[in-house]
């Protein structure tokens, strides 16, 4: 039984999806292990409990100068929140990609003050965010008998964003900068499976290789199945999030508000579409906008669903988290693309219960084809079979590999 102590930012989630991964794998490192999970917040709430699920939890404050803008804020302290965030950015661009020092400095000693008290056999940290990256390998630096784990959920060097006065090569440097000096001081690095060919591609990570091992998102896992008559039949749900420019519902809403009322589509999603699926919401007794809800709850509305919709991203190479949730209850799946490259379509091909929708194909066809998926009945006899194909994408996988067992 190892001690491990977790750095992470999302963990008690709703259906933020570093949030909903981390913690799967959290309890799957539970079972076998004593977790300890150190996380950073940017909240202004008082109510986060010391235990979550059984997982002891440290959470770490924001200082007032941490602050950050809230619409719920008065609005003299948004101006202040405001001006103080504009000038610690400005003078941050030199450390750019670290936004703040300070966080980092008080996340290392909550976190050195712990292992003084508990002695962990292993650092978990997940990328996001900085502080857990930075301070992990920090960790080991000053701890050189721990074993650290970087998880990376997202790439530091694949991905570099805009930022204002700084060039983007000047961003991707310093990137680079940043992941060579973290992977130089941990043990182990997991990295994605679709960031596989991105890595073995690179010759810049040759020196790393020994240290990198790929896990898939880890979120296939046995789901309790309900009995039949709990099941809302006609009931489909998409969860998650919504981009106008690339994950886009509006075809979806289209097809979904031709569907005979017995059907409903429901919608529990953030991003920038709430104002187009109320809008269909409004006209069509088919779709339904359910906002945003805990991940607690969205479970158990995902299993009383009959049928589980997913939206492809259009031109990026990300997969929908939210996929690998949805294989775990064995509903059908109706997914939706335009995008040949579609990072989503290779595994809705090894699962059993699903529909490929091709934007671009003669809506009367698709919505036959939909109705005829709707209308069949979904048989799982052959589960164990198929389940397979999905051993990278379990918990207990990534739990294996970041405490050495790799058999």
């Amino acid at each position: 039984m190892k001690k491990i102590l977790v750095l992470t930012e999302e963990f008690c989630a709703l259906t933020n999806a570093n949030g909903v991964c981390t913690k799967a794998i959290v309890d799957a490192l539970s079972q076998k292990n004593n977790v300890m999970v150190l996380s950073t917040i940017d909240s202004f709430e008082n109510t986060l409990p010391s235990e979550y699920d059984g997982t002891k939890t440290v959470y770490q404050r924001n200082v007032w100068w941490e602050f950050r803008y809230d619409s719920n804020q008065s609005p003299v302290l948004q101006k202040i929140i405001n001006l103080l965030g504009k000038t610690r950015n400005l003078l941050m661009k030199p450390f750019f990609p670290v936004g703040s020092i300070s966080p980092i400095i008080r996340f290392y000693l909550k976190a050195c003050k712990l292992h003084e008290q508990y002695h962990f056999d292993i650092i978990l940290c997940f990328f996001h965010p900085f502080e857990a990256f930075i301070v992990g390998s920090m960790l080991k630096i000053k701890y050189p008998g721990l074993r650290v784990v970087h998880y990376m959920l997202d790439s530091l060097s694949n991905y570099t964003p805009n930022v204002k006065l700084l060039s983007k090569e000047f961003c991707h440097n310093r990137y680079i900068k940043l992941e060579n000096w973290g992977y130089s001081h941990c043990d182990c690095i997991i990295n994605l499976q679709v960031q596989n060919k991105f890595y073995s591609r690179s010759p810049r990570y040759d020196k790393f290789r020994s240290k990198m091992v790929y896990a898939d998102i880890p979120l296939f896992k046995e789901q309790r199945k309900l009995d039949s008559y709990l099941v809302h039949k006609g009931t489909m749900i998409y969860a998650g999030s919504l981009a106008k420019a690339f994950r886009n519902p509006t075809y979806a809403l289209k097809l979904f508000s031709a569907l005979p009322d017995n059907y409903k589509a429901i919608f529990y999603c953030s991003g920038d579409c709430n104002d187009l699926i109320s809008e269909y919401a409004s006209k069509y007794n088919t779709i339904v906008a359910g906002g945003y809800i805990q991940h607690d709850l969205l479970e158990k509305k995902l299993a009383e669903s009959e049928v589980l919709i997913n939206i492809g991203n259009y031109k990026l190479n990300m997969i929908p988290s939210k996929i690998f949730e949805y294989f775990s209850f064995e509903k059908k799946i109706i997914h939706f693309y335009k995008d040949d490259n579609d990072t989503c379509i290779p595994y809705l091909k090894k699962y059993p219960y699903a529909l490929l929708i091709d934007e671009r194909d003669n809506f009367e066809d698709n919505l036959n084809k939909l109705l005829d998926f709707l209308g069949a009945d979904s048989k799982t006899k052959y589960s164990e079979e198929w389940h397979k194909n999905f051993t990278m994408n379990t918990p207990e996988f990534s739990a294996k590999l970041i405490v050495g067992d790799n058999g």
